[in-house]
């Protein structure tokens, strides 16, 4: 891959909006990832279902099973969660595109920029994905001192300083089981939300209700469709080059 100038770079790093036209470009492209995200949220929750069903209240269920679909349902909520709750200024996010989007609205009157009004819980659940993507992007020093404060109550093993004990489940309760699914469904219907608040903000931009059309390619990926991934890893800085990304 070729060097980028530090000019470049520059221009590449952050995707300005100041225009209406840029606007649309911006939340097309939210859009069209988070129906993509959501609909494979929605399959994954119909396996964790299908193995809920197996098993009656009160029955152990193998760690495994559960570790493995809390891996695949967390993966693409993680994913979510920046789609839409994002506030970092180089990030893509929904929660940034509608302060840049009122900011500009409100600076440029002869645009004629128009915007969905969220309703309360709309925006509840805006803000809710925003502080949930801060506090599941890092691990938070709370989760240490929450758990010490339950070891002190005897409600969770204690820490010994040689050897190290690392805890591993072998398995899980149905109630537990049952609350990553219950979980999950609520986690649906929230990015569901923002889905449908998305299409109406990009609706009153185009001027006319919009349609979105999924087309099956049996052309498949190949690994020339990382080139933009690449070129973006290294306008961040990274060595795409030596990692082998």
């Amino acid at each position: 891959m070729e060097q980028l100038s530090k000019q470049k770079k520059k221009e590449l790093k952050q995707f300005t909006i100041n225009s209406k036209n840029e606007c649309i470009i911006y939340l097309q492209n939210i859009i069209a990832v988070a129906v993509k995200c959501i609909e494979n949220h929605k399959r994954y929750i119909r396996e964790l279902e299908s193995i809920v069903k197996e098993y009656e209240p009160g029955q152990n269920i193998p760690y495994q099973r559960y570790s493995d679909m809390q891996n695949k349902i967390s993966n693409v909520e993680s994913y979510l969660l920046n789609l839409f709750g994002d506030g970092q200024s180089i990030s893509i996010s929904y929660f940034k595109f509608r302060k840049l989007l009122f900011k500009l609205a409100k600076n440029n009157p002869d645009m004629d920029i128009q915007y969905h009004i969220m309703s309360e819980q709309e925006q509840q659940v805006l803000d809710h994905f925003n502080l949930s993507r801060n506090w599941n992007n890092h691990i938070p020093e709370s989760l240490l001192t929450s758990e010490i404060e339950m070891i002190k109550q005897g409600e969770a093993l204690g820490h010994s300083k040689n050897p190290i004990r690392v805890n591993i489940r072998n398995y899980v309760t149905y109630e537990y089981m049952f609350d990553l699914l219950e979980a999950s469904e609520n986690f649906h219907l929230r990015a569901r939300m923002m889905l449908q608040s998305a299409k109406k903000d990009y609706s009153l931009l185009i001027g006319e209700s919009v349609r979105i059309q999924k087309v099956y390619l049996d052309v498949p990926r190949d690994i020339k469709d990382m080139k933009a991934t690449k070129l973006s890893a290294k306008v961040q800085g990274l060595p795409v080059d030596e990692i082998g990304l």
